[in-house]
């Protein structure tokens, strides 16, 4: 026991422990509040990092080659999460050794998602209408508060199943994420082709645009022409009647 028992129960939401009447299972790190926090801001640095150098490489390699290579340090990064969790001894005591190796694959994730949250959005941008690119883009930004939502139910799914064993969250989605990545890989897309398409778009629609403004100045043209003739045909006739 480590004092009263609501404390215990708090330390259990917090650190991944379980309660059992005075005492507790340790099925975590056995962190505290502080290592908890650096264990989720380690993510942020690593998606700072990662967009500051996939932003830089965009101008050398095509964009999805870049994003199959976040993709594949992110499945890295779900492995050697689960992977941490197992190094883990179930009776440790303090911090477990391993929680170093999760706070470096937590950042790792960072740089993983910086790839697509990066070189997403200018594709998006690049390849969809006007009209139409608030609409989709939403729908993109939806996905995250949506994705948060779907790993929180996942994660307690997959722990509920597995009597407390969180390590198979991260071990069975990074083999989910294999496919995507090869797709990505092999995605022919580039900005600068994608900046030529764009351009020969507009200026196809300039085209149009002035063809249609000359089609209605031809037929301006004509029903002007064709209400002086009746104009004249309409006088002819006045001064025969007279």
């Amino acid at each position: 026991a480590l004092g009263n028992h609501s404390l215990q129960c708090d330390q259990c939401r917090v650190c991944g422990d379980r309660c059992k009447g005075e005492l507790v299972e340790q099925t975590g790190f056995g962190v505290d509040n502080t290592r908890l926090g650096l264990l989720q801001s380690a993510f942020m640095v690593g998606y700072v990092v990662g967009a500051v150098v996939f932003a830089q490489l965009v101008g050398k390699t095509r964009p999805f080659k870049l994003i199959a290579a976040g993709l594949t340090v992110w499945i890295l990064s779900c492995l050697g999460s689960a992977l941490a969790g197992w190094l883990c001894s179930p009776n440790h005591h303090g911090t477990c050794w391993s929680y170093k190796l999760m706070v470096a694959m937590r950042a790792m994730s960072g740089v993983g998602e910086a790839s697509i949250n990066t070189l997403t959005l200018p594709f998006l941008d690049s390849i969809l209408d006007p009209d139409t690119k608030g609409f989709y883009i939403g729908i993109y930004y939806t996905a995250i508060p949506v994705g948060t939502a779907c790993g929180f139910m996942w994660a307690g799914t997959i722990s509920a199943l597995t009597d407390g064993a969180w390590q198979w969250a991260f071990a069975l989605e990074a083999p989910i994420m294999v496919p995507f990545a090869l797709l990505a890989f092999f995605t022919p897309f580039d900005f600068g082709e994608a900046e030529d398409l764009h351009a020969r778009n507009m200026a196809a629609g300039d085209y149009a645009r002035l063809a249609d403004d000359d089609d209605a100045t031809a037929a301006g043209e004509a029903r002007g022409g064709s209400g002086g003739q009746q104009e004249v045909c309409g006088g002819g006739g006045g001064g025969g009647g007279g």
